[in-house]
Protein backbone atom coordinates (compact mmCIF):
# COMPACT_ATOMS: atom_id res chain seq x y z
CA UNK A 1 0.00 0.00 0.00
CA UNK A 2 1.84 3.32 -1.43
CA UNK A 3 0.01 6.90 -0.42
CA UNK A 4 0.94 9.74 -2.99
CA UNK A 5 -0.68 13.34 -3.34
CA UNK A 6 -3.83 11.97 -1.60
CA UNK A 7 -4.13 9.05 -3.75
CA UNK A 8 -3.87 5.54 -2.25
CA UNK A 9 -2.31 2.78 -4.18
CA UNK A 10 -2.82 -1.13 -3.66
CA UNK A 11 -0.15 -3.39 -5.77
CA UNK A 12 -0.93 -7.11 -6.05
CA UNK A 13 1.70 -9.27 -6.79
CA UNK A 14 1.48 -13.03 -7.65
CA UNK A 15 3.58 -15.86 -9.23
CA UNK A 16 2.79 -17.92 -12.01
CA UNK A 17 4.36 -19.92 -15.03
CA UNK A 18 2.75 -18.11 -17.15
CA UNK A 19 1.28 -14.07 -17.43
CA UNK A 20 -2.47 -15.88 -17.18
CA UNK A 21 -1.34 -17.98 -14.30
CA UNK A 22 -0.37 -14.98 -12.21
CA UNK A 23 -3.02 -12.99 -13.02
CA UNK A 24 -5.57 -15.67 -12.37
CA UNK A 25 -4.07 -15.94 -8.65
CA UNK A 26 -4.40 -12.14 -8.08
CA UNK A 27 -8.41 -12.69 -9.04
CA UNK A 28 -9.49 -13.28 -5.67
CA UNK A 29 -7.73 -10.49 -4.17
CA UNK A 30 -9.11 -8.19 -6.95
CA UNK A 31 -12.64 -9.45 -5.74
CA UNK A 32 -11.75 -8.84 -2.00
CA UNK A 33 -11.21 -5.47 -2.63
CA UNK A 34 -13.79 -4.65 -4.87
CA UNK A 35 -16.14 -5.74 -1.93
CA UNK A 36 -14.56 -3.95 0.66
CA UNK A 37 -13.94 -0.90 -1.01
CA UNK A 38 -16.43 -0.33 -3.63
CA UNK A 39 -16.75 2.73 -5.42
CA UNK A 40 -14.03 4.22 -3.70
CA UNK A 41 -11.98 1.81 -6.53
CA UNK A 42 -11.59 3.79 -9.86
CA UNK A 43 -8.76 2.60 -11.66
CA UNK A 44 -5.63 0.58 -12.70
CA UNK A 45 -2.15 1.09 -12.80
CA UNK A 46 -0.86 4.74 -13.33
CA UNK A 47 -4.84 6.04 -13.49
CA UNK A 48 -5.54 9.18 -11.37
CA UNK A 49 -9.48 10.80 -10.83
CA UNK A 50 -9.30 12.58 -13.94
CA UNK A 51 -8.42 10.10 -15.99
CA UNK A 52 -11.60 8.22 -14.80
CA UNK A 53 -13.86 10.53 -15.66
CA UNK A 54 -12.42 11.21 -19.25
CA UNK A 55 -13.94 7.57 -19.52
CA UNK A 56 -16.43 8.08 -17.95
CA UNK A 57 -17.46 11.09 -20.70
CA UNK A 58 -16.04 9.99 -23.23
CA UNK A 59 -17.93 6.74 -23.16
CA UNK A 60 -21.11 9.10 -22.91
CA UNK A 61 -20.41 11.43 -25.26
CA UNK A 62 -20.84 14.25 -22.64
CA UNK A 63 -18.89 17.52 -21.94
CA UNK A 64 -17.59 19.33 -18.55
CA UNK A 65 -16.99 22.43 -17.69
CA UNK A 66 -15.09 23.92 -14.29
CA UNK A 67 -15.43 26.91 -12.03
CA UNK A 68 -12.99 27.16 -9.33
CA UNK A 69 -12.59 29.30 -6.57
CA UNK A 70 -10.20 27.38 -4.36
CA UNK A 71 -8.32 25.62 -6.29
CA UNK A 72 -6.78 28.13 -8.78
CA UNK A 73 -6.72 25.84 -11.84
CA UNK A 74 -5.18 22.89 -11.03
CA UNK A 75 -8.62 21.44 -11.85
CA UNK A 76 -8.36 22.93 -15.23
CA UNK A 77 -4.73 21.50 -16.00
CA UNK A 78 -5.77 18.29 -14.56
CA UNK A 79 -8.67 17.55 -16.97
CA UNK A 80 -6.81 19.43 -20.00
CA UNK A 81 -4.15 16.91 -19.80
CA UNK A 82 -6.59 13.93 -20.17
CA UNK A 83 -8.32 15.60 -23.35
CA UNK A 84 -5.79 16.64 -25.73
CA UNK A 85 -7.85 16.18 -28.67
CA UNK A 86 -10.18 18.90 -26.63
CA UNK A 87 -13.30 16.26 -27.35
CA UNK A 88 -15.39 17.17 -24.12
CA UNK A 89 -13.34 19.81 -21.95
CA UNK A 90 -15.41 22.57 -23.03
CA UNK A 91 -13.37 25.12 -20.56
CA UNK A 92 -13.10 26.83 -17.30
CA UNK A 93 -13.34 29.64 -15.17
CA UNK A 94 -10.71 30.74 -11.99
CA UNK A 95 -12.32 33.25 -9.63
CA UNK A 96 -10.17 35.19 -6.95
CA UNK A 97 -11.71 37.82 -4.37
CA UNK A 98 -13.85 37.25 -1.67
CA UNK A 99 -17.02 38.58 -4.01
CA UNK A 100 -15.78 36.89 -7.19
CA UNK A 101 -18.66 34.43 -6.83
CA UNK A 102 -21.20 37.42 -6.86
CA UNK A 103 -19.61 39.24 -9.57
CA UNK A 104 -19.28 35.86 -11.86
CA UNK A 105 -22.67 34.78 -11.35
CA UNK A 106 -24.66 38.67 -12.05
CA UNK A 107 -22.31 39.03 -15.06
CA UNK A 108 -23.57 35.90 -16.43
CA UNK A 109 -27.01 36.10 -15.38
CA UNK A 110 -27.38 33.56 -12.66
CA UNK A 111 -30.72 33.89 -11.01
CA UNK A 112 -30.36 34.98 -7.53
CA UNK A 113 -33.11 33.42 -5.52
CA UNK A 114 -34.96 33.93 -2.55
CA UNK A 115 -32.50 31.92 -0.15
CA UNK A 116 -29.87 34.50 -0.30
CA UNK A 117 -29.04 36.91 2.47
CA UNK A 118 -28.48 39.99 0.38
CA UNK A 119 -27.63 42.07 3.99
CA UNK A 120 -24.40 39.07 4.35
CA UNK A 121 -21.20 41.28 3.72
CA UNK A 122 -19.66 40.14 0.65
CA UNK A 123 -16.56 39.25 3.18
CA UNK A 124 -18.57 36.77 5.27
CA UNK A 125 -17.64 33.58 3.09
CA UNK A 126 -19.54 31.58 5.46
CA UNK A 127 -20.49 28.12 5.07
CA UNK A 128 -24.26 29.10 3.78
CA UNK A 129 -22.62 31.18 1.80
CA UNK A 130 -20.43 29.06 -0.03
CA UNK A 131 -22.80 26.47 -0.79
CA UNK A 132 -25.27 28.98 -2.57
CA UNK A 133 -22.19 29.79 -4.28
CA UNK A 134 -20.91 26.72 -5.67
CA UNK A 135 -24.63 25.86 -6.48
CA UNK A 136 -24.71 29.24 -8.65
CA UNK A 137 -21.14 28.70 -9.66
CA UNK A 138 -22.44 25.02 -11.14
CA UNK A 139 -25.48 25.77 -12.70
CA UNK A 140 -23.84 29.31 -14.28
CA UNK A 141 -20.70 27.18 -15.43
CA UNK A 142 -23.00 24.80 -17.07
CA UNK A 143 -25.45 26.81 -19.09
CA UNK A 144 -22.92 29.38 -20.24
CA UNK A 145 -20.63 27.07 -21.86
CA UNK A 146 -23.51 24.73 -23.01
CA UNK A 147 -22.05 21.11 -21.29
CA UNK A 148 -23.75 18.06 -19.28
CA UNK A 149 -22.01 18.70 -16.32
CA UNK A 150 -20.19 21.90 -14.39
CA UNK A 151 -18.03 21.56 -11.54
CA UNK A 152 -17.81 23.71 -8.88
CA UNK A 153 -14.78 24.35 -6.04
CA UNK A 154 -15.63 26.65 -3.60
CA UNK A 155 -13.29 29.15 -1.38
CA UNK A 156 -10.30 27.26 0.65
CA UNK A 157 -11.32 28.13 4.40
CA UNK A 158 -8.78 29.09 6.55
CA UNK A 159 -6.46 26.16 7.70
CA UNK A 160 -7.48 25.34 11.76
CA UNK A 161 -5.61 25.49 15.25
CA UNK A 162 -4.74 22.34 16.54
CA UNK A 163 -7.48 21.01 18.74
CA UNK A 164 -10.04 23.10 16.53
CA UNK A 165 -12.60 21.49 13.69
CA UNK A 166 -11.52 21.67 10.42
CA UNK A 167 -13.06 23.96 7.85
CA UNK A 168 -15.24 22.47 4.86
CA UNK A 169 -14.91 22.69 1.10
CA UNK A 170 -17.82 23.21 -0.42
CA UNK A 171 -18.24 21.74 -4.08
CA UNK A 172 -21.16 21.75 -6.48
CA UNK A 173 -21.73 19.70 -10.20
CA UNK A 174 -24.62 20.51 -12.13
CA UNK A 175 -26.41 18.18 -14.57
CA UNK A 176 -29.42 17.89 -16.21
CA UNK A 177 -30.72 16.08 -13.52
CA UNK A 178 -29.88 19.00 -10.66
CA UNK A 179 -27.24 20.33 -8.57
CA UNK A 180 -25.01 17.61 -6.69
CA UNK A 181 -23.49 19.27 -3.68
CA UNK A 182 -20.62 17.98 -0.93
CA UNK A 183 -18.60 19.41 1.84
CA UNK A 184 -15.02 18.42 2.53
CA UNK A 185 -12.83 19.33 5.09
CA UNK A 186 -9.92 21.28 4.81
CA UNK A 187 -6.87 19.13 6.66
CA UNK A 188 -4.26 17.26 6.16
CA UNK A 189 -0.49 18.08 5.62
CA UNK A 190 -0.06 21.45 4.09
CA UNK A 191 1.60 19.79 0.79
CA UNK A 192 -1.21 17.61 -0.17
CA UNK A 193 -4.14 19.99 1.11
CA UNK A 194 -4.87 21.65 -2.53
CA UNK A 195 -4.50 18.42 -4.51
CA UNK A 196 -6.38 16.44 -1.76
CA UNK A 197 -9.32 19.26 -2.31
CA UNK A 198 -9.28 18.96 -5.95
CA UNK A 199 -9.74 15.02 -6.00
CA UNK A 200 -12.42 15.09 -3.55
CA UNK A 201 -14.19 17.29 -6.56
CA UNK A 202 -13.44 14.92 -9.09
CA UNK A 203 -14.65 12.00 -6.93
CA UNK A 204 -18.09 13.80 -6.67
CA UNK A 205 -17.91 14.52 -10.80
CA UNK A 206 -17.11 10.93 -11.32
CA UNK A 207 -19.65 9.53 -8.22
CA UNK A 208 -22.49 12.07 -9.91
CA UNK A 209 -21.69 10.92 -13.62
CA UNK A 210 -21.76 7.29 -13.06
CA UNK A 211 -25.33 7.73 -10.72
CA UNK A 212 -27.11 9.32 -13.55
Amino acid sequence: ITVSQATITLRITAEGSTAEEAFAAMDETWQTIHDCLGDLVFGYEDDELQHAVARQLGERNQTLATIEWGTGGLLAHWISSVDPEQRWYRGGTILRGVDADEVWTRQNQTAITSEDDSSEQPAAITAARAERSVRRMASASRNLLQTDYALAVGPLPSLAESGEEPGRVACAVASAGGVSFATYPYAGHPDILLQRTAKSALNLLRKTIAGS
